[in-house]
């Protein structure tokens, strides 16, 4: 009728210690994803200003340089999402 019990586990290094990990790799995890989004910001401003300065008269350069880099990132990502496609 009286069951043994099992002892409680206690982690390795502490309640304390694991509580203070955990905050640090969710600060650390906030500040990630901050600097993330402003880089794929950046990203996208980037992408609008190149669709809305190309051109395809050669003799522009700074417009025919757009459409260039254009085609060079879509052609990048089609690799890219084919590379991963078939893994």
């Amino acid at each position: 009728m009286n069951e043994p019990q099992t002892p409680k586990r206690e982690p390795p290094f502490g309640t304390g210690i694991f509580i203070i990990l955990a905050i640090l790799v969710l600060l650390i995890a906030a500040v990630v994803i901050h600097d993330a989004s402003g880089f794929i910001s950046g990203l996208g401003k980037h992408l609008t200003h190149l669709f809305e300065n190309a051109g395809l008269n050669p003799n522009n350069q700074r417009k025919f340089g757009n459409f260039v880099e254009l085609i060079l990132i879509a052609a990048f990502f089609g690799w890219a999402w084919n590379r991963f496609k078939r893994k």
